[in-house]
C-alpha cells in the first residue's frame, strides 16, 4: 500500500521527491533508528564496563584485613581496660604538703599542720580510704 503526498511547489523549490511511498517512510525511520542505536551503544558499553565483576580477593588482602581486625580488637580491649581503671578510686596518703588539682580552674593546697581535719573530711567525702 502506498501513501502518497504530492507537494509540487515544495518539489520545485527544494528538489525533494513530490511523491513518497511507504518504503521511503520505512527507510527514513529505519535510518533514524540505526542512528539512535549507534548513539546509545557507546553509553551501554560505558554502563556495562562499570558493572564488571569485582577484582578477585587475593591472599594478601585477606591477611591484611585479618591483621587489621585483630589490631582493632586489641585496641578495643585496651580501651575497655583503661576505662575500668579510670573508674577505680585512687588511694591517697598525704604527708607534708601536697597540691590536688581535681580540675583545671580549682585547686587546694594542704599543709599537714593547719588542715588535717579538712583533708580527712574531703578524703572521706571523695571515697578515698584513709591510711592510719
Amino acid at each position: 500500500m502506498e501513501a502518497q503526498a504530492k507537494l509540487p511547489e515544495l518539489a520545485k523549490e527544494s528538489g525533494l521527491k513530490p511523491v513518497f511511498t511507504m518504503d521511503d517512510v520505512k527507510g527514513w525511520f529505519s535510518s533514524a533508528a540505526n542512528k539512535v542505536a549507534n548513539l546509545q551503544e557507546p553509553m551501554n558499553n560505558f554502563v556495562n564496563n562499570t558493572q564488571t565483576t569485582p577484582p578477585a580477593i587475593t591472599g594478601d588482602m585477606v591477611n591484611s584485613n585479618a591483621q587489621l581486625a585483630m589490631a582493632v580488637s586489641e585496641l578495643g580491649r585496651k580501651v575497655d581496660a583503661l576505662t575500668v581503671e579510670t573508674k577505680k578510686p585512687i588511694p591517697v596518703n598525704i604527708t607534708g604538703e601536697a597540691t590536688i588539682k581535681p580540675d583545671e580552674p580549682a585547686f587546694f593546697r594542704f599543709t599537714q599542720s593547719a588542715n588535717d581535719q579538712f583533708t580527712a573530711d574531703m578524703l572521706m567525702s571523695s571515697s578515698y580510704p584513709l591510711d592510719d
